[in-house]
């Protein structure tokens, strides 16, 4: 990992979301770019917004974490894409307002567009979220159905390995196939982070087909076993499972405990 963007919108959240970058930063020894998009009719004001984000990086030039400044012009979903593609960015980090805040409905509705539209691996931080001292040393990722490979894996076992992070696959099994429960898929994804040289823990819970949303029971399940990560991933390419709904998706990106969630989009 050798560049992080952080998504600068001059709030608090964003503050939070750079001292998440910087834990990560540190650890990979990436470079931080702050990211700012700003209107077509800013232009000539480029000089005070680069002055004001720079003092985001405050708090990273304490750490020793190297940064750049960045600003692009223009409608913000239709040129981030481009733009992180340009920058070469490997990890964007997001802050939000959570459940908390007169702006959560707008938001909410745009977190999965903006997370979709970026196509890259996101760190999504609530503003309720604590950057954990020690780093995300344990990671949870909850799959559906019998899910035979996590997509991305590669890219999750080395995000593990900067904090030699525990890694927890959480099943879900509907309550009818509970007694004929195959572990067939479980062997093949710990043997896919076997060989990635980060062994993954498992375990499952009962549910029932009329269940409409499931990340309630995910983000109970990480808080009680101290979780410091949901890691999010959709199925990869010609896997026949069931998805999690963009409900699920942003309800736990918004969740009320404030565990930051890693999302991996195809």
């Amino acid at each position: 990992m050798k560049r992080i963007a952080v998504l600068v919108d001059f709030t608090g959240v964003c503050e939070l979301a750079i001292e998440h970058a910087s834990l990560v930063a540190r650890q990979s020894v990436a470079q931080v770019v702050l990211l700012h998009i700003a209107s077509p009719m800013d232009r000539m004001k480029e000089k005070d917004i680069k002055d004001e984000i720079r003092s985001f990086g405050d708090e990273l030039e304490n750490q020793g974490v190297s940064f750049k400044v960045h600003v692009e012009y223009g409608d913000f979903f239709e040129i981030i894409p481009t733009t992180l593609a340009n920058l070469k960015i490997d990890l964007v980090v997001v802050g939000t307002h959570g459940i908390r805040g007169i702006q959560r409905n707008l938001y909410s509705e745009n977190i999965l567009k903006l997370i979709n539209s970026m196509h890259i691996l996101t760190l999504v931080v609530q503003g309720h979220s604590e950057t954990p001292p020690e780093g995300y040393t344990k990671m949870l990722i909850p799959v559906m159905d019998e899910v035979y490979r996590i997509n991305k894996g590669e890219i999750l076992a080395d995000f593990a390995g900067l904090f030699d992070s525990t890694i927890t696959v959480l099943n879900f099994i509907y309550e009818d196939d509970e007694d004929g429960l195959s572990t067939d898929h479980i062997e093949v994804i710990k043997n896919q982070f076997a060989e990635l040289g980060r062994p993954v823990n498992y375990d499952h819970e009962t549910t029932s087909i009329y269940v409409n949303s499931y990340s309630k029971s995910i983000a109970q399940y990480a808080d009680i076993e101290e979780c410091q990560l949901i890691v999010w991933v959709v199925p990869a390419e010609n896997e026949d499972a069931k998805q999690f709904s963009d409900e699920d998706k942003m309800n736990l990106i918004l969740n009320r405990y404030g565990i930051p969630v890693l999302y991996s989009p195809r």
